[in-house]
């Protein structure tokens, strides 16, 4: 084999694994915002704060879940009913 066609064999086996790297990161992205979005719909009645850094390696999804109190859904309660009777 010429030393044109060994480069070029490296070239093209150093272009398709980046290309497959680059597809698992987008599997996973893909993967994250699916969860980022399934928790979001199952909690909808909690306060939620999601970050998200998809920049990088690792690739990273932070949520934070509060659990709401008896008094917090209270104070949430009679805000709403405010709301609604023009308070």
């Amino acid at each position: 084999m010429l030393e044109a066609e060994k480069l070029n064999s490296e070239e093209a086996k150093n272009i398709l694994v980046e290309w497959e790297i680059e597809q698992k990161r987008r599997r996973a992205i893909q993967v994250l915002i699916m969860g980022e979005r399934y928790i979001s719909r199952y909690l909808a009645d909690y306060k939620i704060e999601i970050g998200k850094d998809f920049s990088d390696n690792p690739l990273t999804l932070t949520v934070k879940v509060y659990i709401p109190t008896p008094k917090e859904e209270k104070e949430e309660e009679s805000e709403k009913v405010e709301e609604v009777s023009g308070g």
